[in-house]
């Protein structure tokens, strides 16, 4: 693309055509009258020495100014492109980072799948070994038939002090498993505030624990001496947000802050939990 002549460029050659015809002028002059009159070439050159000299350093002092002029012109676009450049380097650090960052969160939750995975717990009445989210299944069921027998065996022993018990008994059956899937879970939390929109992270990690991961997890953070770190970070972030009304006591709700439930009481978290009332009249296909 041809870049238009800076119009103070344009005066400096005009300055100096003009200088440079009246030196040829004078210098032909001179010539001609030293052929002439010898006498009079001194005093002809003392004059054009006079005019041109001055003329001279005018134009000298503009080509300086000029010169300094384009320093500042070049050190200005030099900075604004400084400017750019290093933004363009800071978003495509942000974006590096942003990438890192997602990879290894879905190493995380390939992780904690894994991890998930491996856990195993023998169901009492089939005497049978699930696996996964299924073994969650049956330590709830496994609390909540232990914290049934305690409230009947003591029943005059405070109701913190049964279901503490009870979950204590659950955990020391699944000590290995459950102490590396709480300290997994809670390192990954910290790691993911790190990141500066870290919110939308925790909620797709909360989205992948099932219900009976909350319960036993609930119970971890709200009576557990190893879930004493847990439990400000599962009420910073609401882990217990879309959990279902299925503690083993209504009362238990207050265990925690009501910000763990997303701001909501236990009680409002039980009635938003309900299913809605259907009127089968309206759809006759549903009736048996």
């Amino acid at each position: 693309m041809t870049k238009k002549m800076d119009p103070f460029n344009v005066k400096i050659i005009i300055i100096s055509i003009i200088c440079s015809l009246v030196l040829l002028y004078f210098g032909y002059y001179t010539w001609n009258a030293s052929n002439s009159n010898i006498e009079h070439l001194g005093q002809r050159g003392d004059f054009f020495g006079g005019i041109v000299n001055p003329i001279l350093s005018c134009v000298t002092l503009l080509g300086f100014m000029y010169t300094l002029f384009l320093q500042r012109n070049d050190l200005q676009e030099s900075r604004i492109q400084s400017r750019e450049n290093l933004e363009i380097i800071k978003k495509q650090t942000e974006n590096m980072e942003s990438q890192s960052f997602q990879s290894s969160f879905f190493e995380i939750v390939n992780t904690y799948t894994s991890i998930v995975n491996n856990i195993r717990s023998k169901d009492p009445t089939t005497k049978e070994i699930k696996v996964g989210k299924s073994a969650f299944n049956v330590m709830y069921s496994n609390l909540r038939r232990k914290y049934r027998s305690n409230q009947r065996v003591h029943a005059k022993v405070d109701d913190i002090n049964l279901i503490t018990a009870s979950y204590y008994t659950i955990y020391r059956a699944h000590q290995y498993d459950l102490a590396h899937y709480f300290r997994f879970l809670y390192n990954s939390i910290l790691y993911i505030e790190s990141e500066p929109n870290h919110e939308k992270y925790i909620k797709l990690l909360r989205s992948q624990i099932s219900n009976q991961e909350l319960i036993i997890l609930y119970y971890n953070c709200a009576v557990s001496k190893f879930g004493l770190k847990f439990k400000p970070l599962a009420e910073k972030h609401a882990l217990f947000d879309n959990m279902p009304a299925i503690l083993l006591e209504e009362k238990h709700g207050e265990l925690l802050s009501q910000q763990a439930f997303g701001g909501r009481d236990y009680s409002q978290l039980m009635i938003d939990s309900r299913p809605p009332n259907i009127n089968l009249t309206l759809y006759p296909e549903g009736r048996n």
